[in-house]
């Protein structure tokens, strides 16, 4: 991905970042379709609820066994 589609959290003028990034997908068909499939790919491989389940009940948790804790 070239360099001007990250963003950085400092970014005073977020409107105008958002749209030369959209400009540049635009602009850019062949990368678009790259960055599309790859997208697609992370949501099916790696976000699907099938692989988020295990992380957010452990993260459940976690944050239970800690409230316990503190009510003790």
């Amino acid at each position: 991905m070239p360099e001007k589609l990250h963003s950085t959290p400092d970014n005073k003028n977020q409107v105008a970042d958002f749209a030369a990034k959209i400009l540049w997908l635009l602009e850019h068909p062949e990368d678009r379709k790259k960055m599309g499939e790859f997208g697609y790919w992370r949501v099916q491989k790696e976000l699907d609820w099938e692989y988020s389940v295990a992380n957010l009940l452990a993260a459940y948790r976690r944050a239970f066994s800690k409230r316990a804790g503190a009510q003790s």
